[in-house]
């Protein structure tokens, strides 16, 4: 897996796609370069309204959700974690389950990124059984380090942009042995996922250098399932950029990364 191949198509990706005429009402549809849980590309549209642009999935991801058994219709545990990801990323939901986001131009690039991650974390919620659902696996690591928080300094939900100009996302920033580990939390990683990482994390080298004196490390948290069935060709991947996963459940391992 060549993550600065990764990384540069990533970026080409998100600059083709904003070279959008200004037309109103033209729209373009945006094939991202990740797969969905049925193995179908993930895309969504970008339409043209005056001076701003709608991004939107036209209710897609809604009704392939519930294609695939998922019932997003009512008040469950699902969907109070769909609507959860879509707050997070800065998007809406309306009665006609159309996820969107109205944005200008100099923010196209980055709404578009958004939207990618937005859909591959969605898509992680096809593989969420009956029984785990409601085991929550991230209220369980934010209920682990808010109940241990004499231990662990962390930020939570902590931003840092790219040579891109994109704002990568990661779910904590902890303080540990001098250092700064950020950290991403997923209850099992795929293909898409690990690609989405490295060409984040390479983004960031730049600015992680000049900012930061290039102190970060980057660790992976996931559940122990998810931990048990990492792909070997995955875990090298990412290991090769100093990227450590790390399972949730071993809390020796927890502890030795991040507590302060």
């Amino acid at each position: 897996m060549d993550a600065l191949a990764i990384k540069e198509s990533y970026m080409k990706f998100i600059e083709k796609n904003t070279q959008i005429p200004k037309t109103k009402g033209q729209k373009t549809e945006v094939v991202t370069p990740f797969i969905n849980s049925t193995g179908e590309s993930i895309s969504f549209e970008v339409r043209a309204d005056g001076k701003k642009y709608i991004i939107t999935d036209n209710g897609y991801t809604y009704w392939d959700m519930n294609l695939q058994d998922i019932n997003l219709n009512k008040k469950n545990k699902r969907r109070e974690l769909l609507d959860s990801k879509i707050n997070y990323y800065g998007f809406s939901i309306n009665k006609e389950n159309e996820i969107y986001k109205i944005t200008i131009t100099n923010e196209l690039g980055q709404a578009i990124h958004d939207m990618t991650q937005l859909l591959l974390s969605i898509y992680d919620l096809t593989y969420l059984s009956q029984k785990n659902v409601y085991q929550q696996f991230f209220d369980d690591v934010k209920d682990y380090f808010n109940t241990n928080n004499q231990k662990y300094i962390f930020l939570p939900e902590f931003n840092l942009a790219g040579k891109s100009h994109l704002n990568h996302k990661f779910n904590y920033a902890f303080h540990s042995n001098g250092k700064t580990k950020l950290v991403k939390v997923f209850r099992t990683i795929n293909k898409s996922q690990v690609e989405s990482i490295l060409a984040s994390w390479l983004d960031t080298v730049e600015v992680r250098k000049s900012n930061y004196n290039d102190n970060e490390e980057l660790r992976i948290i996931i559940s122990e399932d998810g931990f048990n069935n990492l792909s070997d060709d995955y875990k090298l991947a990412l290991e090769n950029y100093n990227i450590k996963v790390v399972n949730f459940n071993d809390k020796k391992t927890i502890e030795n990364e991040f507590a302060a």
